[in-house]
């Protein structure tokens, strides 16, 4: 389940065989991808998904939330890591792996186990 989430975010780190390698495979991908018009949508989207989640005691703090949010969000689409991955999954797994690494949010070991040059490879093609 987590595997999705771990997938793509690995994916994007293994693109330069670093931890920097992956931060700059997901910035590409989201240029490539998004205006900067749609980030600051989905910026808005997540602070106000965060401050919900807060507010209805589901998170204590951003980062809990997050790791929710990513566990659900694989937990939805367990099964896509066995098929190709749509561009929009694709850029909400960048999105929240660098939330983690711009807030030095520990990542979820799930993601962790993921990061690979095999799998970066995988993500990054970009088949319709």
């Amino acid at each position: 389940m987590f595997r999705i989430l771990v997938l793509s975010l690995l994916f994007c780190s293994c693109l330069f065989g670093t931890e920097n390698k992956f931060v700059q495979a997901a910035q590409d991908y989201i240029t490539k991808h998004s205006s900067p018009e749609q980030e600051a949508k989905w910026q808005k989207k997540w602070s106000d998904r965060v401050e919900t989640m807060l507010q209805d005691k589901n998170a204590i703090d951003e980062e809990s939330a997050l790791n929710r949010v990513v566990f659900d969000w694989c937990a939805d689409n367990g099964d896509k890591w066995r098929q190709e991955i749509p561009v929009k999954d694709k850029l909400q797994m960048c999105r929240y792996y660098l939330l983690c690494k711009t807030k030095n949010y520990k990542m979820p070991s799930q993601i962790e186990e993921q990061l690979t040059d095999d799998n970066l490879a995988k993500f990054m093609n970009d088949k319709p």
